[in-house]
């Protein structure tokens, strides 16, 4: 297996060698979306419960909390590939790839603290394959497949407004590029 795809071998006398590069078909294994049955959740070990907290979102991506316990979720779209790409590679569209979702952040506001929340709010909006978000002083980043942004922070906002400071440019693009990117600060919250 390499990169995930099941690649065949072609043997020469004793030796075994891969075939060249799209000499055969590639084998694509996609997950199939279940989600819960009506009236059914996931069974947790004693002690704890599982319940539906949000639903209806475009190709959620990534979780984060923040400090003060606003619950954000990334939801982004995979970039679907050129005619080109999808003849050599054999690419067939699944559940699992969304080619048509919103590259966003939604914001979930808990202030009761009940795990209901009572508002939710798009937070960002137009970013480039959201995946990692961090709040560390008073700025909130925002990992693009394509970059590092940084917002300022206001920590009782529901949205997050303007296009961000680029802190530093991050490699995207190319077929089946691994384009999530995500983010974490040390221990201090001085570093990412």
């Amino acid at each position: 297996i390499v990169g995930g795809y099941m690649l065949p071998l072609v043997s020469q006398s004793d030796t075994l060698q891969l075939s060249k590069p799209y000499e055969t078909p590639v084998v694509n294994n996609f997950s199939k979306v279940l989600g819960w049955p009506q009236g059914k959740t996931p069974v947790a070990p004693d002690g704890f419960t599982v319940s539906l907290f949000a639903s209806d979102f475009h190709n959620p991506r990534w979780i984060y909390v923040a400090p003060n316990g606003d619950i954000f979720v990334a939801e982004a779209a995979t970039e679907k590939p050129d005619q080109d790409t999808f003849d050599k590679h054999g690419t067939a569209k699944s559940e699992s790839q969304n080619y048509d979702g919103l590259n966003r952040i939604i914001l979930f506001r808990d202030s009761n603290k009940d795990g209901d929340y009572e508002n939710r709010y798009v937070y960002k909006s137009d970013l480039k394959q959201p995946f990692g978000m961090l709040v560390m002083g008073d700025y909130f980043y925002v990992a693009n497949t394509d970059g590092l942004l940084r917002f300022p922070y206001n920590p009782n906002a529901t949205t997050l407004s303007g296009n961000g400071e680029k802190l530093v440019d991050l490699p995207a693009g190319g077929y089946n590029n691994h384009w999530t990117r995500n983010i974490i600060t040390n221990k201090q919250k001085n570093k990412i």
